[in-house]
């Protein structure tokens, strides 16, 4: 009878309906998983970015550090070639005028021996 039918056809409409449904939120709980994991993700990535910061920082204070160690080497010896030059001309000295040479004291390694 089309009553039967009509009820058939409504209780398969009411099963595809379910199964749609069921989709449905099987999709949902889908996309529910994937902004987790995009979300887990991106905390990951800003941790990461993070110590990647920390580690410039760090490489930017050792560079600047390096290059007052750098400045501070480059004074020392150019101190240190000027007292070299001083040297250079007392010794000089010494060579010009022989009769004026002073002795030197002994030092304590000469007297213990």
């Amino acid at each position: 009878s089309k009553s039967e039918e009509s009820v058939k056809r409504g209780v398969e409409l009411a099963n595809d309906m379910g199964d749609a449904i069921k989709n449905i939120l099987s999709g949902v709980s889908q996309v529910s998983s994937n902004i987790r994991t995009i979300a887990t993700s991106a905390k990951e990535q800003a941790s990461g970015l993070t110590e990647m910061n920390s580690g410039i920082t760090a490489l930017d204070q050792a560079t600047q550090k390096n290059a007052s160690l750098a400045d501070s080497t480059a004074t020392s010896s150019r101190q240190l070639q000027q007292k070299a030059g001083e040297m250079n001309t007392l010794v000089s000295r010494f060579h010009d005028s022989p009769g004026d040479f002073v002795e030197a004291a002994p030092t304590p390694h000469e007297n213990a021996a």
